[in-house]
């Protein structure tokens, strides 16, 4: 059995493009269609490939002197992606992308990033929708998961917790956790160092999974909201609820697919540190 202490979290770099994409919840099948057809597959692994780039193209922007909010030209927004793994084994247990809302690293921190062409500038595209793909119910899908977004972050300093996947075989073992603490890490002290998610460092990633606070230094009040989209499994919730974030409110698209379950959205502004 897994522990939080075999569990090694790591920020994903182009070697792990090659993971295995997993696809959406099954209630996704009602907008996507086919989930294991190829094109499913090839639409989610060319999301991955964007959030990993994002977040190299990002990764030297860590602090607020080099990102600006809202007005910057760069495509790139803060990205970070980790990807969890058995220690012992190398196993693939899950993988965690999260966007800061509103900061975009700076173009001249991609030229100062780049100098010689080792990064570039430009995001891979994400791939062409899938072939099933209902539209009409996925545009309008598209549009009320933004308005619910904006309900709760009107305009605040927010991470928005844009995928969180853990492999079936590790579920209820701590790997969800474990990541979400990067999140949390992130949330709290406003910047993101990488080294913090090394093995020996790792029990300072959260203020509420591994209280260190002698080495997480974080300020006495979270610096960033977080926000996510909860799928509707029996799990996700309770999950979410159990690390201090309250459901907000629920979306979907019943005028069009009736029999589609509703997503939940769910905003986190501190509260669990509290307890901790």
């Amino acid at each position: 059995m897994l522990s939080v202490r075999t569990i090694n979290v790591y920020c994903a770099d182009r070697l792990d493009y090659a993971i295995a994409p997993h696809s959406y919840p099954e209630h996704a099948q009602y907008i996507f269609g086919d989930l294991k057809h190829p094109s499913m597959k090839a639409y989610r692994a060319s999301q991955l490939r964007r959030g990993i780039a994002a977040m190299h193209l990002s990764g030297h922007a860590s602090n607020e002197a080099a990102t600006a909010h809202g007005t910057s030209s760069s495509p790139c927004p803060v990205t970070r992606v980790l990807i969890a793994r058995d220690a012992t084994t190398d196993e693939f247990l899950g993988v965690i992308v999260w966007e800061v809302l509103g900061e975009r690293v700076d173009a001249d921190v991609l030229q100062i990033a780049a100098p010689r062409g080792q990064l570039s500038s430009e995001l891979p595209e994400i791939g062409p929708y899938p072939v099933a793909l209902h539209r009409p119910a996925w545009d309008l899908f598209a549009e009320r998961m933004g308005t619910a977004q904006e309900a709760f972050v009107k305009g605040r300093d927010t991470v928005f917790v844009k995928y969180l996947s853990v492999a079936p075989s590790a579920q209820r073992r701590g790997v969800g956790r474990k990541m979400m603490a990067g999140v949390f890490r992130d949330a709290w002290a406003r910047t993101f160092e990488s080294s913090a998610l090394q093995p020996d460092s790792s029990i300072s990633l959260g203020p509420f999974v591994f209280p260190n606070p002698g080495t997480l230094a974080r300020p006495p009040r979270p610096q960033r909201l977080v926000y996510l989209d909860a799928a509707p499994t029996p799990g996700a919730v309770p999950f979410y609820t159990s690390l201090g974030f309250k459901e907000m409110g629920r979306f979907g698209v019943p005028e069009l697919i009736p029999e589609c379950p509703q997503m939940i959205s769910m905003g986190w502004d501190g509260t669990l540190a509290d307890r901790a």
